[in-house]
């Protein structure tokens, strides 16, 4: 989870609408109602995954200079979010629930209180992994099979199409390295890595778009991501990198995704 937005409405009131059948009963004189028809399985899982990708491309509250965000930011974050979580809920086959139903508490905080999700907290980033991980098995979106190592990308297209995009990071770090994969987009498509490696990082923040999320995994470990990628050069990078040692992306862990 990295942001989210308004659930999906019609997931929602259809499920309400199904509860409301079950527990009415029709007039005596009247013929019984006949039972809803379930909805196929192909359209509960799509409408799965248009929150999903909703949820994961919904930037959350930035940090500010102090700390975390403020929690008015992440009570409206968490408020965004709700109907996203509880559309894909509602749609959800039995092995995706388990994760998203884990979010709810943390969603709820966010939403009534305004506290900030514990992203290292291993519960919550298994949850968020199990939810993407289905989508990337499930949803049919352009699938980039990652795998990070001591420094380098490999599994990453040259190119892609505009739209839906599911990325899983696996993290081979044979060095005890953390690592991360970040998509920016050039707001110049004649940019080059060269260019991009030599830029002061913030100057970048200038010259490109950075994508909402991204895949964070410790050594031996995996992440996710969902993106919706508009057409325009990309840069995939690892911009991780301890104190007075070059990031990772400057170490070579970076490369050029066209979108088209």
């Amino acid at each position: 989870m990295n942001a989210r937005r308004p659930l999906a409405a019609a997931a929602l009131a259809a499920a309400l609408l199904g509860v409301t059948t079950a527990c009415g009963g029709a007039p005596a004189a009247a013929p019984p109602a006949a039972p809803a028809e379930p909805a196929p399985a192909a359209a509960s899982a799509g409408t799965a995954c248009t929150n999903l990708l909703a949820l994961d491309t919904t930037p959350t509250p930035d940090e500010g200079p102090d700390g975390p965000p403020p929690p008015e930011a992440v009570m409206e974050w968490g408020a965004s979010i709700t109907p996203l979580l509880e559309g894909a809920l509602a749609a959800a086959p039995p092995e995706l629930a388990p994760s998203l139903t884990a979010l709810q508490p943390v969603v709820q905080a966010a939403a009534t209180e305004g506290t900030t999700p514990d992203f290292e907290d291993p519960a919550f980033t298994g949850a968020l992994l199990g939810y993407e991980t289905w989508a990337h098995d499930n949803c049919g979106y352009q699938n980039i099979d990652l795998v990070g190592t001591d420094f380098e990308f490999s599994g990453a297209p040259a190119t892609l199409d505009a739209g839906p995009v599911s990325l899983l990071l696996s993290n081979e770090s044979t060095d005890d390295q953390f690592h991360v994969a970040l998509l920016a987009r050039a707001k110049d498509p004649a940019m080059t890595i060269e260019q991009f490696t030599a830029t002061p990082m913030e100057e970048l923040f200038g010259m490109v778009d950075l994508v909402p999320g991204g895949a964070a995994a410790a050594p031996g470990q995996s992440a996710g991501m969902l993106a919706d990628l508009e057409p325009g050069k990309y840069f995939l990078l690892c911009p991780v990198g301890d104190e007075g040692e070059l990031p990772h992306h400057l170490q070579g862990m970076i490369t050029e995704i066209t979108v088209a």
